[in-house]
C-alpha cells in the first residue's frame, strides 16, 4: 500500500531501477512515451493508435519483481508524480499487484454473471488485457443454470451467498461467466489522477466495470458499496426509452460518476457525454481520465471535459463550485483500490423501460426473476455477441496510470 507508508513486498528481485526525483517533467514524460511507442510497434493492427497524497513523498521506491507493473513515487509528469503504471506487457497477470476477484456478485448490482478464474475469460495478448464473457452452459452443460449448484472453491468474498448457490425454481445460477481483477492489499491510494486507455465491450447488456473501491467497507457507514466509476458505456448499439428515441443510453453515451449507500439508500450520481453525430465509444480505444481531489471529481475523455462532481450539503453532489462543500466526506476521503471487470445486465446499469433495436429490455430491475427473464431472452441478445455480427465483446485495457495531484 502506497499512502505515506513503507512498502514491503515479499518477492524476488528481478531488477532494480531507481527513479530520480530530479528528472524534469519532460524527461519523465519522454520515458513513458518511449515505452508506449515501443509497445505499439509490436501491437496488432486491430488496436487503435489513436492521490494527491496528503503527504509529500520523499522515498525513492525501487521496482521489485514488477515485470508488467511499475509503482513509483518520484518520477515526474505534467500531471503529477507517477504512482502506478500497468502496461500488461507480460504473458500473465503480475500476481504481486493484481488478484482475481472470484465471487457471485450480489449487492448492489446483482450482475447476471459470476466472476470466475477460467483462463478463457481473461488473457494478456500483445500488451492488452482482454476480459471476455462466456456462457455458463458452454462449460457446465445445458440447463445447468436451472438444476446445478455452483461452489467457488477460491471465493474471495466473505458472504456465503457470493461463494455458493443452488439453482431452484426461478432462482437460476448466473448464466454468464466473466472476470474481474483488483489491486486490493497491493496498491491503494487516496486522491490522484487515474488514466485508463480502454476499448469498451460490444454486445447487448454488456458494460465495463472500471472502478475505484474503498479499502475499508462498512455497512454502518454506508461505504460497503461505494465506488468511483472511471468511465463506462453500455454495449447496446442503441438503447432508448420507449416512446422517446431522442436520448440514447447505449454505446454512444459515456458516463462517469460516484456511488454510495446500501439497499434503498444506494445512490449514484453521474456525468455523461453523448456523441449524437459520432460513433459509439466502444468501436475504438479512448483515454478515460478521472481526477479525484479533496474537493471533488472531474472527468475527461480524450482530453475533453465530460463533467465535474462536487460535494453538496443539500443534494449530495453538485456541478456548481459555489454550492460545494470544502471537502469530500467519508468514504471518498479514504483509500481506494483499482477494480477492473466486465459486467453483464444486473439491476442498476440498464434503465427500465428501454428498448434496443427491435426488442424491449427483457427484465425489470426490481423483479426477483430478473436474471431468469434475461436468460429466457437469449435469442434476442446473444446474436449481438457473435463475431459474425462484427461484435467484439471483450473489455480491452491498454494501460492504467495513476498520478499524484502535485
Amino acid at each position: 500500500m502506497l499512502c505515506g507508508r513503507r512498502v514491503s513486498i515479499a518477492a524476488s528481485l528481478e531488477f532494480v531501477r531507481i527513479l530520480s526525483a530530479s528528472r524534469s517533467d519532460d524527461a519523465a514524460r519522454m520515458n513513458v512515451n518511449e515505452r508506449k511507442i515501443a509497445k505499439k510497434m509490436e501491437a496488432s493492427s486491430d488496436v487503435a493508435a489513436a492521490a494527491s497524497s496528503r503527504f509529500l513523498w520523499t522515498l525513492v521506491l525501487v521496482l521489485i519483481n514488477f515485470t508488467n507493473v511499475n509503482v513509483f513515487s518520484a518520477a515526474q509528469s505534467s500531471t503529477g508524480r507517477l504512482l502506478f503504471e500497468e502496461n500488461f506487457d507480460g504473458e500473465s497477470l503480475n500476481k504481486s499487484i493484481w488478484k482475481r476477484e472470484i465471487k457471485i456478485p450480489l449487492e448492489p448490482d446483482y450482475e447476471f454473471c459470476v466472476f470466475h478464474k477460467h483462463d478463457e475469460n481473461l488473457e494478456l495478448k500483445r500488451g492488452v488485457l482482454r476480459i471476455t464473457p462466456s456462457l455458463f452452459e458452454d462449460i457446465y452443460g445445458e440447463d445447468s443454470i436451472y438444476i446445478g449448484q455452483l461452489r467457488l472453491a477460491d471465493c474471495t468474498s466473505t458472504s456465503p451467498r457470493e461463494c455458493s448457490q443452488q439453482a431452484s425454481s426461478y432462482h437460476v445460477l448466473p448464466p454468464v461467466i466473466s472476470a474481474k481483477i483488483i489491486t486490493k492489499d497491493h496498491f491503494e491510494f487516496r486522491y490522484g489522477v487515474v488514466e485508463v486507455r480502454a476499448k469498451f465491450p460490444e454486445g447487448d447488456w454488456l458494460y465495463p466495470e472500471m472502478w475505484l473501491e474503498p479499502v475499508y467497507k462498512s455497512y454502518e457507514s454506508g461505504s460497503a458499496n461505494a465506488r468511483i466509476d472511471l468511465g463506462r458505456s453500455r454495449g447496446n448499439a442503441l438503447l432508448t426509452k420507449i416512446g422517446d428515441t431522442y436520448k440514447d443510453y447505449g454505446a454512444r453515451m459515456v458516463e462517469f460518476g460516484v456511488a454510495n449507500g446500501t439497499g434503498n439508500e444506494f445512490h449514484e450520481e453521474n456525468v455523461n457525454k453523448l456523441r449524437r453525430n459520432g460513433g459509439a465509444w466502444n468501436k475504438e480505444f479512448h483515454i478515460y481520465k478521472t481526477t479525484w481531489s479533496p474537493k471533488g471529481f472531474s472527468f475527461h475523455v480524450d482530453g475533453q471535459l465530460v463533467g465535474k462532481l462536487l460535494p453538496s450539503e443539500n443534494s449530495g453532489w453538485t456541478t456548481y463550485t459555489e454550492e460545494a462543500l470544502d471537502k469530500l466526506t467519508t468514504p471518498f476521503d479514504e483509500k481506494f483500490y483499482l477494480s477492473i471487470g466486465l459486467g453483464v445486465g444486473g439491476v442498476r446499469a440498464f434503465p427500465d423501460g428501454t428498448q434496443t433495436r427491435s426488442y424491449v429490455k427483457p427484465w425489470r430491475n426490481i423483479n426477483a426473476k430478473a436474471m431468469l427473464f434475461f436468460w429466457q431472452a437469449k435469442t434476442s441478445w446473444f446474436p449481438s455477441w457473435q463475431p459474425n455480427q462484427g461484435a467484439r465483446t471483450a473489455l480491452e485495457i491498454d494501460y492504467i496510470r495513476v498520478y499524484s495531484l502535485d
